[in-house]
This record gives structure tokens, C-alpha cells and sequence, in this order.
């Protein structure tokens, strides 16, 4: 024999076995435990006041949406197959495109290489080339190797900037530019140098 049972918590009907009475179920509209009891009308939740937002619950219709959509793993296993399908369709002109843009941001220029000046500060020479490639302190790499060294070196620090064949090498004595030297490959293959200071 069947018996009518109602949850008191969303008053989603059920037609349990009778033995079933006075034992502990969870709903499944809105997932929480009940006690089976024989009813004779489904009772309706009761209402919601608006400040009650303290209560995280989920509510029946919440949990019908969750339930109707598509679980989490498959949004997340179709990403990633979307993002390995356009890269492959990309190919590579993703690739192409990814390499140029360091090309576009080509600071080692012969015309910024003009635009530095003997006396000019690092701060300044890096606001026209950026960040340097690589930086040696004389005085440091020489006593690395176990040598003393004196005047003229002694306190130049240098400062190297490097695109490819391009290159810009400063030498700085009291944050002053005190030489230049650059290298530009030049349209027909060989190197254009330059130097100063």
C-alpha cells in the first residue's frame, strides 16, 4: 500500500511504500531530509521574508536549474577542446603572429639608437629601450675572476640591449652614459657599427 507523503520543506508530493512511515528521506526537488508521514494535502513552503539572504540554501528552483544544466566537467573538458581546436586551426599563423609581436615591440633600433645621447641617465636610455637584455658590473666580474682592477674600467657598469643581429652596448660611470656602441644588420646581410665616447 502507497502512502501519500508531501516535503515539508518545498511541498513536492510523493507516493512512498508503506514502509517507508517514520523513516528518514531526502527530497529530491529540493534535497533536504524529511520525516515520511502520511498527509492528507501537500503542505506549501512557507513564505520567504526579503532580508532572509543570510540563508544559502539552495531553493527548489535553484536546484531544478543546476539538475536541467550540464554538469561542470563537461564545460570544462569542451573549453579546452575548443581551445586546442582553434590554436590547431590557427596553426601556424598563431605562431607567426605570436613570434611578430616581439618584433613590433623592436626597441633595438638604429633610430633609438640616434636618440641617445653621451650624459644621458639609465633611467633615461631605458624609457627609450626599455629594460636591458643584460647588465655586467665590471668592477663585480672582475673580481669574480680574482682580478684587481683599476682606472679606466674600474666603476663602468653595462648595460646591453639585443633583437636578434641588432644590438645597442652602453657603458655607465655615475649613472652617465659614458660610451656607445651599436651593431644593425644592414638589408644586404652585413653589420652596421657605430660607437662613441
Amino acid at each position: 500500500m502507497a502512502i501519500k507523503t508531501s516535503c515539508p520543506h518545498c511541498a513536492q508530493a510523493y507516493s512512498l511504500a508503506d514502509t517507508q512511515l517514520g523513516k528518514k528521506v531526502r527530497c529530491k526537488s529540493c534535497t533536504e531530509p524529511f520525516t515520511v508521514t502520511e498527509t492528507a494535502a501537500p503542505r506549501k513552503a512557507p513564505a520567504r521574508a526579503r532580508d532572509d539572504d543570510a540563508d544559502d540554501r539552495p531553493r527548489p528552483r535553484e536546484v531544478r536549474r543546476k539538475k536541467g544544466g550540464m554538469p561542470a566537467w563537461v564545460w570544462v573538458v569542451g573549453g579546452i577542446g575548443v581551445a586546442v581546436l582553434l590554436l590547431g586551426c590557427a596553426g601556424g599563423g598563431g605562431l607567426i603572429i605570436w613570434l611578430a609581436s616581439g618584433s613590433l615591440t623592436n626597441k633595438v633600433t638604429e633610430e633609438n639608437y640616434k636618440k641617445i645621447k653621451l650624459g644621458m641617465s639609465e633611467a633615461e636610455v631605458k624609457a627609450i629601450l626599455g629594460e636591458p637584455t643584460a647588465v655586467e658590473d665590471l668592477d663585480k666580474a672582475a673580481s669574480k675572476l680574482g682580478i684587481n682592477v683599476r682606472m679606466p674600467t674600474s666603476g663602468l657598469r653595462v648595460l646591453m640591449w639585443r633583437n636578434g643581429n641588432n644590438q645597442i652596448t652602453l657603458s655607465f660611470r655615475n649613472d652617465k652614459v659614458v660610451t656607445m656602441m651599436s651593431q644593425f644588420s644592414n638589408k644586404d646581410g652585413g653589420l652596421h657599427i657605430q660607437s662613441q665616447g
